[in-house]
């Protein structure tokens, strides 16, 4: 079962648990940078089971844009 999608985002950014949540994004999350976006989308992947375009590597910079990505490859969240 995958991690829960706050928790490896918060995790991969090195920030508190908790601290990350559906109006996250990389203007306003603190460790949020270019080298570490694609750090996160790397373990999204893995976790998921999934493959990103690289236009969405560098473009999903919201947890939005992530669960969006990611449903459109079928992944399922019970709320997002």
């Amino acid at each position: 079962m995958p991690p829960d999608l706050y928790t490896l985002i918060s995790e991969t950014l090195n920030l508190p648990a908790g601290s990350v949540n559906r109006d996250s994004t990389a203007e306003n999350t603190r460790n949020w940078d270019s080298l570490r976006q694609m750090v996160l989308m790397s373990e999204i992947e893995t976790a998921y089971g999934v493959e990103f375009t690289a236009e969405e590597l560098s473009t999903c910079t919201s947890v939005v844009k992530i669960i969006a990505a990611l449903e459109r490859r079928g992944v399922r969240f019970a709320a997002t």
